[in-house]
């Protein structure tokens, strides 16, 4: 079965649920928003204190209750997808406030509640109020997860989704990984490549530089330089950590982080002034 259908499928069932959310409940709006999106520059106007007792409505379920855990990873990217393209839109229409409640509604619904609500109740980073509820600490954290996947949203390599144990000890723990690539980045780093490439086989300009790390150099300062700039290398590994909450998986925390094997970009190469060579010891080591 290509991996790609659940989420296919994911939007329909989504809209149904707005359909019938907005039939049942006319035009109230409820829910909140503590994250603002600094990626997509919108600002939700529903804001609270994170102490109060807040939450969006609880979504239909969007996978059986006894769903395999990678079909529950890939229904969360999916609604987290959902909850930013609405978000994105600046939440200006009743359509999109109505759209964002109901997706962050499923991601709560696929949210572990009770293992968010002991973590965050126990943070003292200051960050978070001590008297913090069990709703206002699941809207916080469901709501930061839409902006971490915010700028991937549209490039989850589900092809890449792997589950595995997250400690042999602990069979209720599992950790899933997915890459993650911004379709526009990919084809902008093929054109920024294609260019260095034809450079190189015409043997002039800045791009005539020999060897991977000097390549490697370049495209990145290609890529820093364009507009919008863009960083390299552009995939990125998503992390979610699942529970098991009663005969369900539901996620506990979403991280992101480079994909693992990728080289870390070289620091810049050492230069020897010409004087540095000289007995008197005049000149010295310099990084450009």
């Amino acid at each position: 079965m290509d991996p790609a259908l659940p989420c296919r499928g994911l939007t329909a069932r989504l809209r149904a649920m707005m359909r019938k959310r907005q039939t049942v409940l006319g035009c109230w709006l409820g829910g909140v928003l503590v994250v603002a999106s600094a990626i997509s520059g919108c600002e939700d106007k529903r804001r609270h204190l994170p102490s109060e007792a807040v939450g969006f409505a609880e979504g239909d379920a969007l996978v059986a209750a006894d769903a395999a855990p990678a079909d529950v990873v890939r229904a969360f990217l999916g609604v987290l997808g959902e909850a930013q393209s609405a978000r994105e839109r600046g939440l200006t229409t009743a359509d999109d406030k109505a759209a964002y409640d109901v997706a962050m509604g499923a991601v709560r619904s696929l949210a572990a509640e009770d293992a968010i609500f002991n973590t965050l109740s126990k943070d003292r980073s200051g960050t978070v109020p001590k008297d913090i509820t069990k709703d206002a600490a699941v809207t916080i954290l469901t709501e930061s997860w839409v902006s971490i996947a915010a700028y991937y949203s549209d490039g989850f390599d589900y092809d890449s989704l792997k589950v595995a144990s997250e400690n042999p000890a602990n069979a209720g723990t599992l950790r899933a990984t997915v890459v993650a690539v911004r379709p526009e980045d990919r084809a902008r780093l093929a054109a920024i490549e294609e260019s260095v490439a034809a450079a190189r086989a015409d043997g002039g300009g800045e791009s005539a530089a020999q060897g991977a790390s000097a390549y490697g150099k370049l495209i990145r300062a290609r890529s820093l330089a364009a507009s919008p700039a863009f960083n390299v290398p552009v995939e990125a590994l998503f992390s979610v950590v699942l529970r098991k909450v009663g005969e369900s998986w539901r996620v506990e925390s979403l991280s992101i982080g480079p994909k693992r094997g990728q080289p870390v970009p070289p620091r810049p190469p050492i230069v020897v002034s010409p004087a540095a060579t000289q007995p008197s010891g005049a000149g010295g080591v310099t990084r450009p």
